[in-house]
């Protein structure tokens, strides 16, 4: 670690390259950082939202998502609020567990959360591959982007 960088950052270099899928490396290593701190931060931002949707607290689960969140559907921000609301609410026990976070620098504003994730709703169990693209907003974490797929 460089003399001049604070002990408690770790260093994240992230290329265009791993942002656009090309070939570039990152001439400088150090161009992006993630304190400590920072990643302390966004592991419990990600654990209080699985834990809010798990306990069906949909207002702490809604504002886990930034105001300028899109839903990754065609959907407005309004009909995508209301069909969480419907589905969370259900009857059925919700269970949503998240493991082996992984954070990365996109920039210095935004954060990739990438992380395995378990949820079980009724007859449901899915286990899927999760992708959060965070901002630090007032700070708090909050999620601007959310994908998922196969692990």
């Amino acid at each position: 670690m460089p003399a001049s960088q604070p002990a408690n950052v770790e260093t994240t270099p992230i290329s265009s390259a791993e942002k656009t899928g090309g070939s570039e490396t990152v001439a400088d290593k150090d161009a992006f950082i993630v304190s400590t701190l920072d990643i302390e931060d966004i592991q419990n931002a990600v654990k209080a939202w699985a834990s809010a949707w798990s306990s069906k607290d949909i207002d702490k689960y809604l504002a886990s998502y930034a105001n300028d969140f899109q839903p990754s559907q065609t959907q407005t921000r309004e009909a995508w609020q209301q069909t969480r609301r419907q589905r969370i609410l259900k009857p059925e026990p919700i269970l949503v567990e998240v493991s082996d976070i992984e954070i990365s620098t996109l920039d210095e504003t935004y954060k990739n959360v990438h992380f395995k994730q378990l949820y079980q709703s009724g007859k449901i169990s899915e286990r899927n591959s999760k992708n959060l693209v965070m901002k630090k907003s007032d700070g708090t974490w909050l999620i601007v982007k959310e994908t998922s797929g196969p692990i």
